[in-house]
């Protein structure tokens, strides 16, 4: 019987019978399911993590204290921002990963920062293992 291509693209193939990555091959009877793995950017969560508690200290000093500095709101706005673009930075940094679960356990066998990319490998991957039963 000859393979059946379901996916082709930027040097992965997936056929009803195998998964090709680069060099590396693994037979679709092998494969018992297949996930998707996200890798944040570490500095721009560290970021947002220390300037979330910086912010909550400069907001509970504004309550309290009487007058309010102007530059007291500045610079609570400014670290606000710290922390939304931490956040901003470590979600557009991230890096996807198709991982398979075979009976060694899991493997990443493609990484991309191209999420749609990822979900059509991943589409790929699980229409053959269920066209394989």
């Amino acid at each position: 019987m000859e393979e059946k291509i379901i996916f082709e693209k930027n040097g992965v193939l997936v056929t009803d019978k195998r998964v090709v990555v680069g060099t590396n091959t693994a037979p679709i009877v092998n494969i018992h399911s297949v996930s998707m793995g996200k890798k944040k950017y570490m500095l721009g969560f560290l970021l947002s993590i220390v300037a979330a508690p910086v912010a909550c200290m400069l907001g509970f000093a504004m309550l309290v204290s009487r007058p309010i500095p102007t530059w007291s709101y500045l610079l609570t706005l400014a670290v606000v921002g710290i922390f939304f673009l931490g956040l901003w930075v470590a979600e557009r940094d991230a890096t996807y990963s198709v991982r398979i679960s075979g009976d060694v356990g899991f493997t990443e066998i493609l990484k991309s920062k191209d999420k749609e990319f990822i979900l059509s490998v991943i589409d790929a991957i699980n229409k053959a293992i269920v066209d394989r039963l």
